[in-house]
């Protein structure tokens, strides 16, 4: 067997995480037993003394990033640790932090998930991230083993892969409420995802559709043979309503006569039941759909009459065919916010119909509607200017 050489600064700079492999563990002195440093395929480096606890069960401590101790300084420790276990003093025995810390996938499925479904709406969302890409990197690694270097790797890491800036803040935002309910439930002493910096790009730009942009997209969703898909996207762009609450409204939800649409509290994303009306457009949307209404939904397959649980597929083809491959289906709904806002809605009535919880959401459409308030304005001046000449303002 070759002699282990003890590692040089030089070269654990040098050290790097093979390609496939999610991490991989080196030793770093054969004078310093058990002293281990681990190279993830991030590019973090961390030290661990591994030794064996008093049920002669194999256990790894940590002891520094490579970034925040000296090569000699982690030696030093890692004696004054081997020293201690000699005496049956093992590390951290009296700290939360504990050696049988679960795995980060063991929280989220078995501890977050529970927690969460009864009191997050878009739980299935914080399901989706974990299971594309969180679960990979993380989801065998225990707790106290991702350091905050790392999850600032993931979030950077996330953002040159082309994802949107406002995304990868999700994959963070959800990261750290994990490690922040740890924290609260006492299976670890500090959140290292705490006060890590969002991209917080401004995700909220306005979509507002040109003339020749509306028709090429009207076109193409009334020409497209698969006509479910193709209806709830003229709904939404008709109403100004969310995926969500047109793929699960119901016959008995719309009052055609009245040309009221009421939006359950269970569909909404505030919770709260409210009535979207129903212009001529939106009215001929549901014209088209009870020709072809097979149940109890608006919205349901051609095959077995079930509801429609997702348009993005078609969505995918639609947009492109219309010459819209950046346009999202939700954008749908800021284009009819600022339609009204252009053509001179208040912002009370636009917060009401869309349905925002706070007027703060729907302020975003103010700038649009700039002709009306200057037309309003100017009705302002003219009072004026008849008040201070003495004439009657009735």
């Amino acid at each position: 067997m070759p002699e282990i050489k003890p590692l040089t600064p030089a070269d654990i700079a040098k050290l790097t995480c093979p390609p496939g492999r999610k991490s991989i563990q080196h030793p770093v002195d054969p004078q310093v037993p058990g002293l281990l440093i681990e190279i993830r395929h991030t590019g973090g480096k961390t030290y661990f003394l591994r030794y064996r606890d008093a049920d002669n069960a194999t256990r790894y401590h940590k002891i520094a990033r490579s970034m925040d101790l000296s090569l000699s300084a982690v030696k030093k420790e890692a004696l004054r640790l081997r020293s201690g276990i000699v005496l049956k003093q093992y590390p951290g025995a009296n700290k939360v932090e504990k050696e049988h810390c679960m795995t980060y996938g063991e929280f989220f499925e078995q501890k977050y998930l529970p927690f969460a479904k009864p009191r997050k709406r878009s739980w299935r969302d914080d399901e989706k991230l974990y299971t594309s890409r969180i679960k990979a990197l993380f989801g065998d690694t225990p707790l106290n083993r991702i350091g905050r270097h790392d999850i600032q790797q993931f979030h950077g890491a996330l953002k040159e892969s082309g994802l949107a800036p406002a995304t990868a803040d999700h994959y963070l935002g959800l990261i750290s409420r994990c490690f922040r309910l740890a924290v609260e439930w006492q299976l670890l002493e500090a959140n290292p995802a705490a006060g890590l910096k969002k991209f917080n790009q401004d995700n909220s730009r306005n979509v507002f559709l040109s003339p020749e942009e509306l028709q090429r997209l009207i076109h193409v969703l009334d020409n497209d043979p698969v006509r479910m898909p193709c209806l709830a996207v003229k709904l939404m762009l008709f109403t100004g309503c969310r995926k969500g609450e047109a793929l699960h409204a119901r016959w008995s939800d719309v009052d055609i006569e009245s040309a009221i649409w009421t939006v359950r509290s269970e569909n909404s994303k505030s919770r709260r039941t409210r009535n979207i009306p129903l212009g001529t457009p939106a009215l001929g949307v549901l014209e088209e759909l009870s020709a072809l209404r097979t149940g109890e939904f608006l919205f349901t397959h051609s095959r077995n009459g079930e509801r429609l649980k997702s348009i993005d597929k078609v969505w995918h083809r639609l947009r492109s065919e219309a010459g819209l491959p950046e346009l999202v289906a939700h954008g749908t709904r800021h284009h009819f916010a600022s339609m009204l806002a252009s053509q001179g809605v208040d912002l009370y009535r636009i917060q009401k119909i869309l349905g925002h919880a706070s007027p703060t959401q729907t302020q975003r459409y103010s700038h649009l509607s700039g002709t009306a308030l200057q037309e309003a304005a100017n009705s302002v001046n003219d009072y004026l200017e008849k008040a201070l000449n003495g004439k009657n303002t009735s």
